[in-house]
C-alpha cells in the first residue's frame, strides 16, 4: 500500500511570477502572456557559478534551492524533472557552432542535452540519489509526478519534482512557418514541487495523477470521468477545473474552470504551472481541484489534488 504524498511547497518562474519565494501570486494573475522577467539570480547561486549557466539553468536551481531551504531536516530522496524540449538555447548554440565550425566542444554538446537540467541540481545539490528525466513531450510532467507520487519515501525523506522548459527565437520562427501551431501563444516556465508522506501547514493532497493515449476529444472526456470514477470522485463535486485546452464538458456546467495555457503560454510542461496555480487556489479554501492537460490531441495528462 502506498503512502500518501503530499506537495509541502513550491517554487516558481514564469510569465506571471518572477520571485521564486512567492507562493500567492494568484490575486495578480492575468491572461496577458508577457516576457519572462527574472530575480537577481545571485541570491541564490554563486556569482562564480553563474557564468557557467544558462538561463534555464539559473531559473532551475534557484527554484530547486527554494524548495530545499523549504524542506529543510527532511532527506532529498529523488530529482525528478520533466522537458519537453530541454536546454534549447544551449542545443541551439550547440548546432550553429557546429555547423559553422564542424567541430563543437564536448562541453557544448553535454549542455544541449536534456538530462542536463537534472544532472546540474544534482551535482550543485550534492545529491546522490535518484535521479531521472522524463522528456516524452506531451506528458511528461504527469509522468515525472507521477514517478514520485510511485515511489515509497520514508517519514524524513522528500522528492524533487519539476517541470522545465524555454522558448527561444528559433522556436516561435517555426511556429509561424507551421499553420498548426501558427495561433498558439508560445510561453516559457519553471515549476519544482517538494513532495513528502508529511502533512505540514499548507500541504496539497496529491490524490491521483496519470496520463492516457486517446483517439478523440470522446475519449479524452471518457477517461476524465474513469478518473474521477476510480478514485470514488463526483464530478460536480469538484471546485475547479484546470485545463490548457478547449476541452469541453457539458455535464459540469457547474464547476468553475479555467483554462491556465491563457496566463503562462504553450509549452511542454506547462501542467507544472497548473499545478502551482492548483495549490495556491486550495490553499485559499478550495478543496479538490483537477488539473487536465490536453493541448497534445494525442495524449491527455490528469491530476487530482486536494485539501490535506
Amino acid at each position: 500500500m502506498l503512502s500518501a504524498k503530499y506537495i509541502n511547497t513550491f517554487s516558481g518562474i514564469n510569465v506571471q511570477n518572477s520571485d521564486p519565494k512567492c507562493q500567492d501570486w494568484i490575486d495578480q494573475i492575468t491572461d496577458e502572456v508577457g516576457e519572462m522577467v527574472f530575480p537577481d539570480f545571485k541570491q541564490y547561486i554563486d556569482p562564480k557559478q553563474l557564468r557557467r549557466l544558462s538561463m534555464l539553468l539559473r531559473t532551475t536551481l534557484s527554484c530547486a534551492k527554494c524548495c530545499v531551504a523549504e524542506m529543510k531536516g527532511a532527506e532529498l530522496r529523488g530529482i525528478v524533472v520533466a522537458t519537453g524540449l530541454g536546454c534549447l538555447d544551449d542545443t541551439r548554440k550547440f548546432l550553429v557552432d557546429f555547423l559553422q565550425h564542424d567541430i563543437a566542444s564536448p562541453t557544448a554538446f553535454i549542455h544541449s542535452t536534456h538530462n542536463t537540467i537534472a544532472g546540474q541540481l544534482g551535482l550543485m545539490l550534492k545529491s546522490h540519489a535518484y535521479n531521472i528525466t522524463h522528456a516524452n513531450t506531451g506528458a511528461c510532467f504527469e509522468n515525472a509526478l507521477l514517478d514520485a507520487f510511485l515511489e515509497d519515501c520514508g517519514q524524513d525523506e522528500w522528492i524533487l519534482v519539476g517541470g522545465v522548459d524555454e522558448q527561444i527565437d528559433w522556436l516561435e520562427k517555426l511556429r509561424l512557418q507551421d499553420t498548426d501551431f501558427s495561433e498558439l501563444n508560445l510561453g516559457s516556465g519553471c515549476t519544482f514541487l517538494g513532495i513528502s508522506t508529511q502533512n505540514r501547514n499548507d500541504s496539497v493532497r496529491i490524490v491521483d495523477v496519470n496520463s492516457f493515449l486517446i483517439s478523440d476529444e470522446i475519449k479524452a472526456r471518457d477517461h476524465v470521468q474513469q478518473f474521477l470514477e476510480k478514485n470514488n470522485v463526483e464530478a460536480s463535486s469538484l471546485d475547479l477545473i484546470l485545463t490548457n485546452s478547449n476541452l469541453s464538458f457539458s455535464d459540469l456546467q457547474n464547476v468553475e474552470k479555467q483554462n491556465y495555457q491563457r496566463s503562462c503560454g504553450a509549452y511542454f510542461t506547462n501542467s507544472a504551472f497548473g499545478v502551482e496555480y492548483a495549490v495556491q487556489r486550495i490553499r485559499s479554501g478550495n478543496k479538490r481541484v483537477l488539473v487536465i492537460n490536453h493541448h497534445e490531441e494525442r495524449q491527455i495528462g490528469l491530476t487530482l489534488l486536494s485539501d490535506a
